[in-house]
């Protein structure tokens, strides 16, 4: 018996190292086909497969696979736990890049925006439910506007989709409760936030949908990252196929599953950026972005229909002061209605304002409060007029 699940074992672990040899590297310096360090990995593989075959045919060899299978099982059942108690019991907040994942899945490509939220679908993800409607929209059916509505369209990313709170704690819920019971008039918010979208894909999103969503007022809600260009994406769901992928793709994928690796990866990515990023006014993203906030300014003149601008943040970073006197700058020229939100938080702890340590985004109180600082900028300028 002992001789066969050696054999099992050993089978597996040569086609494992004909699979893992089967990869080309991009820089193929030993036999023509992999770079050093690959070729180091696929000899170790090799070796293991050549050690787990010698160790079937003697008996000594039988009595140290023994032993090692028993640590290999020991290790496994306690990698197993520790991935449990992290779904579990969730430390740092790394369901994260679960919702991500699940958000991710629920995109199609957009040959005008890249890409966008399915139509019509729902998502649960880490026990929150997403609900997206007939445009992808987080939101509900957007229907024909009634007389006397005021309709505000509310333009941004995943702060303002409200990345991990449920739809009624949303900051766009909180400004529609609030601005009607101001104005005593009725007031409706249309979420157009995805998350991942940057001012490029804003201004897209406006020109495709905005005239269809009769808006008021647009506001767009200027997120921290969105002077980032993103890249065409092709088809979303692609990124999560393991089709056609090499050997070291596919282990890749696989290890991201873990909770645990993505914990490992995540504070090591989060080491590497203890240092201030650098501020690159001339990147094509940043150039992109504020041409991008000054088009949406025109589009909406164009239309006759109010803009107001929110730079969306709740703390200081050198990139983030760069970014406000380039908005204030623009809003300056344009003649834009604009607000840095920072003051609406009045310098409360982050941490108690964040979903978690991992987690950048506002929970329901930071939403609450964002959901708040924005009816405040309507009230100041008269937004919905009497």
């Amino acid at each position: 018996m002992a001789r066969a699940f050696g054999a099992t074992f050993a089978v597996l672990s040569w086609a494992f190292t004909a699979w893992w040899g089967s990869h080309r590297s991009a820089s193929p310096r030993v036999l023509g086909r992999w770079s050093p360090g690959y070729a180091a990995s696929v000899g170790a593989a090799a070796l293991v497969s050549l050690a787990l075959t010698l160790a079937v045919w003697f008996p000594t060899g039988r009595r140290i696979l023994k032993r090692l299978g028993v640590a290999a099982a020991a290790t496994v059942a306690t990698l197993l736990l520790a991935e449990a108690a992290f779904r579990l019991l969730d430390p740092w907040g790394i369901s994260y890049y679960e919702t991500s994942f699940q958000l991710q899945r629920a995109r199609i490509a957009d040959p005008d925006l890249q890409f966008r939220n399915a139509p019509n679908r729902h998502v649960a993800a880490a026990g929150v439910e997403y609900d997206f409607n007939e445009l992808g929209m987080r939101e509900r059916p957007v229907g024909a506007k009634s007389a006397g509505e005021y309709r505000v369209l509310l333009l941004g990313d995943s702060v303002t989709m409200a990345w991990g709170v449920p739809f009624e704690d949303t900051p766009g819920i909180q400004l529609e409760r609030a601005a009607s019971a101001r104005s005593g008039r009725s007031v409706r918010t249309l979420n157009a936030g995805v998350g991942g979208y940057n001012t490029v894909q804003e201004l897209a999103f406006l020109r495709k949908f905005g005239e269809a969503l009769e808006p008021d007022l647009v506001l767009l809600l200027y997120a921290g990252n969105d002077q980032e260009a993103n890249e065409p994406l092709g088809d979303p769901q692609a990124a999560f196929t393991l089709a056609g992928r090499t050997p070291p793709e596919v282990m890749q994928r696989l290890a991201w599953r873990s909770w645990i690796w993505r914990a490992v990866l995540h504070w090591k990515r989060y080491a590497r950026r203890a240092a201030a990023p650098p501020i690159d006014r001339g990147s094509e993203g940043w150039r992109a972005s504020m041409a991008s906030v000054r088009a949406i300014a025109d589009e909406c003149a164009r239309r006759g229909v109010a803009f107001g601008l929110v730079f969306a943040r709740w703390r200081r970073d050198p990139v983030f002061e760069a970014l406000e006197a380039d908005l204030a700058a623009a809003a300056r020229e344009k003649g834009i209605v604009y607000e840095d939100a920072l003051p609406w938080f009045g310098g409360r702890d982050l941490s108690v304002l964040r979903r978690s340590a991992v987690d950048g985004h506002l929970n329901r109180e930071g939403n609450h409060l964002f959901g708040a600082g924005l009816d405040g900028f309507l009230a100041r300028h008269s937004w919905p007029p009497p």
